[in-house]
């Protein structure tokens, strides 16, 4: 399924574009903020595809005028419990900054609030990086601690994203 909005698109992982994905986890740019910092194999990124084939995980390319731009998702979905972890990376850095981001992150908030019912969201965001620390919190997510020495936990409650979601899509259309 296709999610449209805010002047992006966020089009499901396919074999296809997953290489794209691989070449832009392999770049210094986005490698040093991930907890797996080794360089990915063609064959590792295949196996890997292979094992999030099935309703506990929703990855999406993140696109804008059709061109992919980043990749966000869900994983762990956990129905019964009503949460998910949530992740996004921008493989372009030409659109890192633009406000695309703010609406892919809303287009998948709102799937995981609204289509999902789920009730809470988690983020993994690596100690020392302000940037993420920052959107993280514009969006509504909380410091909770850690998940290991390097990355912190945050959280989103869905009646927060609730409460802030005019205020966030006000920040994509004044």
């Amino acid at each position: 399924m296709k999610l449209k909005g805010y002047g992006i698109e966020l089009e499901p992982l396919s074999e296809e574009t997953a290489d794209l994905v691989r070449a832009w986890r392999n770049t210094p740019y986005v490698l040093q903020q991930m907890e797996y910092q080794e360089t990915i194999t063609a064959e590792m990124q295949k196996k890997w595809f292979q094992s999030i084939q099935n309703s506990r995980f929703a990855y999406f390319i993140i696109k804008n005028s059709g061109q992919p731009f980043g990749l966000i998702h869900l994983a762990e979905i956990d129905s019964a419990n009503q949460i998910a972890d949530a992740g996004l990376f921008i493989g372009e850095q030409n659109f890192a900054g633009t406000g695309l981001v703010l609406g892919a992150s809303i287009l998948l908030l709102e799937y995981t609030f609204y289509e999902l019912g789920l009730k809470k969201v988690t983020a993994k965001v690596r100690e020392g990086n302000i940037q993420a620390e920052k959107y993280n919190s514009l969006l509504g997510f909380k410091k909770t601690g850690k998940y290991n020495d390097r990355f912190n936990r945050w959280e989103l409650e869905q009646e927060t994203f609730l409460r802030l979601r005019s205020r966030l899509v006000d920040l994509i259309n004044p």
